[in-house]
């Protein structure tokens, strides 16, 4: 009986602790103990690094009305014992092949693992890495990887109307000219190809 209403405790427990998790707090799919998230606030952050074998944290936005600075979110974390590093995403783009410089400074951490990647919504600029980290780490197409990528975010709309923030952040995986060849979009930005 002792048993049970300890599993029960447990279950209770970690429902709880998911239920004050940040929406978009996942772990990506091909291990390495890689998580991907949107902004945490600073007690969702303490249950991320308390419970999953985290050690580095990489923050990709300004405050962007979160409400948590990229200051206070340093010092927490490395009160914490952890490392955290601020990488702007938007570092160093070359046409086809997004942003480069901030893919560059990005991938390795990754590669290492043990580590939580995040932006403000968790969709764009944290979808693009993971993304490319995807890509360079597994035999996934450049579809699967699209068909992952879009469930954080809405790029499918914003590519078609031609926005280049949104093509840019594709690009570090899959070039717009690949994409409207193997997506076979009707829309206008592939009507040049």
């Amino acid at each position: 009986m002792n048993f049970i209403i300890y599993v029960l405790v447990l279950l209770i427990s970690f429902n709880c602790q998911s239920q004050n998790l940040p929406t978009k707090f996942d772990t990506v799919p091909i291990g390495n103990n890689v998580y991907r998230s949107n902004q945490p606030t600073l007690t969702q952050l303490k249950i991320i690094l308390k419970n999953y074998n985290i050690n580095k944290v990489i923050r990709m936005n300004g405050l962007e009305g979160t409400g948590v600075s990229i200051e206070s979110e340093k010092r927490f974390v490395e009160n914490l014992g952890k490392e955290f590093l601020y990488i702007n995403a938007h570092i160093g783009y070359e046409n086809g092949f997004g942003y480069v410089e901030s893919i560059n400074l990005i991938q390795p951490h990754l590669k290492q693992g043990n580590v939580l990647i995040h932006c403000t919504a968790g969709a764009d600029r944290t979808g693009y890495q993971i993304g490319r980290f995807i890509k360079d780490n597994t035999k996934w197409s450049n579809d699967e990887i699209w068909r992952y990528t879009i469930q954080y975010n809405s790029w499918p709309k914003h590519i078609c109307y031609g926005r280049w923030g949104y093509i840019k952040y594709m690009e570090a995986f899959y070039s717009l000219k690949d994409w409207c060849k193997e997506q076979k979009y009707v829309c206008k930005i592939c009507d040049r190809y």
